[in-house]
């Protein structure tokens, strides 16, 4: 069996559910190679946005991938850079699949939060 490809520098800051409604906030830090990812299981979900706030001055760059299994992923074409000015911008994903994945490239050190917000 393979292995599901999980959050890779990403931590849970705050969960909160309120009847269908659910919202999941991680900070994600980029490592010394640039990178950073947190993974989002969104197959409970009717509907959902994901939302990026960037804390440094510097740009960075987002790629969604979605994958039916969480392991094989497809590159989404919500993929955008976010300028040095961009403090806020919203993934919209085109198609749905089980597992959502949100990859981060930008100077290490450097982090962003990345908000997931949908109706269960």
């Amino acid at each position: 069996m393979k292995n599901i490809r999980n959050t890779y520098n990403a931590m849970l800051i705050n969960c909160e559910c309120r009847g269908s409604f659910c919202a999941l906030e991680y900070r994600v830090t980029i490592d010394s190679l640039g990178k950073g990812e947190v993974v989002f299981d969104t197959s409970q979900y009717s509907l959902f946005t994901i939302v990026i706030e960037k804390f440094s001055e510097r740009q960075i760059q987002v790629q969604v991938e979605i994958s039916p299994n969480g392991y094989n992923y497809k590159k989404d074409s919500s993929k955008f850079v976010m300028e040095e000015e961009d403090k806020l911008e919203i993934c919209s994903v085109r198609y749905f699949l089980k597992y959502t994945c949100v990859k981060i490239i930008g100077e290490p050190g450097d982090y962003v939060y990345v908000y997931l917000q949908g109706k269960l």
